[in-house]
């Protein structure tokens, strides 16, 4: 059940990589209690915003009418005896009214943590999409990687996986076709082969992909809900101030330890 929320969180923020999505919407397609779930997430998460934004702007009402008044010196008019007869339902059923709301806090606080702060939504967020971004520019006669890092680019990451796979047999693009494997198998869900690559890029100590490697390693463990082992791959990069991913494993150490990733269960 929660890799299945895990899932519609990451549909919902659009974390979910091309072929992801139009899998997942092939399945809501076919699937009418899926398609409940999902618009179920979708109305709790509006509802919450909803929620907050209608408080936020009761309260700058109110404090609108305390300034008039404040500034005017006027007092407030005295309530009509009819209206005096009329109570508001909040005070006719306050502990009925303050049980429901705090339901809907606790569902709505629930709901957004697994929305923000499950593995998968961490592993999204601090997913390395730079890497990816500018790789369509890249030519042949600059890198002879580049088809590949064009087809991971557009989203064809079967093609990528078999042109890295080819490529790695050379000793000189070895180490960088291996990195950019693990992201195509990662974009497929493929986390033991992509585990593989890294693993086998980390034990190498010269491999100038070692530092990247290990980043994409403990993303790979959150995604494929290894927590431990992404926690100490994390930990190991944190206790590190040299390595090129520090600041992003001490923030990532942060959410581990937020009080909203523990209300997800994660």
């Amino acid at each position: 059940m929660e890799e299945l929320y895990d899932k519609i969180s990451a549909y919902l923020q659009n974390h979910l990589s091309p072929e992801e999505k139009a899998a997942f919407e092939s399945e809501l397609a076919s699937d009418a209690s899926l398609r409940e779930e999902v618009e179920a997430h979708r109305l709790a998460a509006e509802a919450i915003e909803w929620s907050i934004a209608d408080t936020l702007r009761q309260e700058m009402a109110s404090w609108g009418d305390e300034a008039s008044i404040a500034t005017s010196g006027a007092a407030p008019a005295p309530p009509s005896t009819q209206q005096a007869k009329i109570r508001p339902l909040w005070q006719r059923h306050p502990l009925a009214i303050a049980a429901s709301f705090l339901v809907l806090v606790i569902a709505g606080a629930f709901l957004w943590s697994n929305l923000k702060y499950s593995n998968s939504a961490l592993a999204g967020d601090f997913y390395p999409k730079e890497e990816l971004s500018g790789l369509r520019a890249t030519l042949p006669d600059q890198d002879p990687l580049a088809p590949g890092y064009q087809a991971l680019a557009i989203g064809n990451y079967s093609e990528a996986v078999k042109f890295f796979t080819k490529m790695g047999a050379d000793p000189t693009y070895s180490d960088k076709a291996l990195y950019f494997l693990a992201h195509a198998h990662y974009q497929q869900k493929q986390y033991a082969p992509a585990e593989t690559a890294l693993n086998t890029l980390i034990e190498n100590p010269d491999s100038p992909e070692k530092e990247r490697a290990e980043w994409l390693l403990a993303l790979c463990y959150l995604r494929n809900q290894k927590f431990n082992e992404a926690q100490a791959m994390v930990q190991q990069i944190a206790s590190n101030p040299d390595h090129s991913y520090y600041p992003q494993a001490k923030l990532l150490q942060a959410d581990f330890n937020s009080i909203w990733r523990k209300m997800a269960g994660s």
